[in-house]
């Protein structure tokens, strides 16, 4: 039974990263042309924003 709630848990943890992610998206999307980053950058600028705590 253990291994069937970390299991649950390690799937429920990488949902909850995805969904975060998602609603995350627009926001900076529209900082990066805000700020006139190009793509690259703008995608370097996520990337540092979603991986951090």
């Amino acid at each position: 039974m253990n291994g069937w709630l970390w299991a649950g848990v390690l799937i429920l943890a990488a949902w909850a990263a995805h969904w975060g992610a998602d609603q995350l998206l627009t926001p900076l999307m529209l900082l990066r042309k805000q700020w006139g980053l190009t793509a690259s950058a703008g995608a370097a600028f996520l990337a540092i924003i979603t991986a951090s705590p």
